[in-house]
């Protein structure tokens, strides 16, 4: 069967949805933002289609840093474990930032990125993001 017959089906099934949007040309040239604007109200959720209502809040920042140190992070002197690949890994939090295998590391992403050889964020790496902690305190 050749392809042009094959798509006839298809195009007359658009046919309608096309002629729609073209009836409603001369709406949006009269008032392009009411004509765009969906006053549908559904019932379980009205904010669904009403833009005009106001948008949820972002999330809240995170803590803002404590002497320059990251909020999130452990009281220094936590020793954080995590077993990758069959292997355990321990970070220490220290003041100046992470210890890992006697070097000190910026962040606890950059210890998991040397650990892994990917991205990853560090908190979730080492089980802090999730509040099921794996921190051991030395």
């Amino acid at each position: 069967m050749p392809t042009g017959l094959a798509l006839r089906p298809a195009i007359g099934a658009q046919r309608g949805a096309v002629l729609r949007c073209l009836d409603s040309i001369p709406a949006l040239a009269d008032d392009p933002i009411s004509a765009l604007r969906d006053d549908r109200v559904d019932d379980q959720n009205p904010a669904l289609f009403d833009d005009r209502q106001q948008k949820p809040s972002a999330p809240p920042p995170p803590p803002a840093p404590v002497d320059g140190r990251d909020a999130r992070l452990p009281p220094p002197g936590t020793v954080l474990t995590r077993a990758f690949k069959g292997t355990q890994h321990r970070v220490t939090v220290r003041e100046e930032g992470i210890e890992y295998d006697g070097q000190l590391h910026r962040s606890l992403s950059s210890v998991a990125k040397l650990i892994t050889g990917t991205a990853w964020n560090g908190f979730t790496f080492f089980g802090l993001k999730d509040g099921s902690s794996k921190a051991v305190t030395s």
